[in-house]
């Protein structure tokens, strides 16, 4: 855990939390036997605000924006 690294070391580690994440999907018929379906996802606090590797001090790992589509052709 981070905070018994932090005790052991004596380095200060932020200490993780929850992970959030919000996402959008909807799919649309462009032509007959086509369907194409965007997705946009927002995650916030990364992996619980873990700590950046190789950086120094609290720095965490940021937010993260994910962007996707998924496409159907029939025939």
């Amino acid at each position: 855990m981070p905070s018994d690294t932090a005790l052991c070391s004596g380095t200060r580690y932020p200490v993780r939390s929850s992970e959030i994440g919000v996402g959008a999907s909807f799919p649309a018929q462009v032509m007959p036997g086509r369907a194409v379906q965007p997705t946009a996802q927002f995650i916030v606090r990364s992996a619980g605000g873990i700590p950046k590797p190789f950086a120094t001090g609290l720095t965490r790992i940021g937010d993260a924006s994910v962007l996707g589509q998924h496409s159907t052709v029939r025939y």
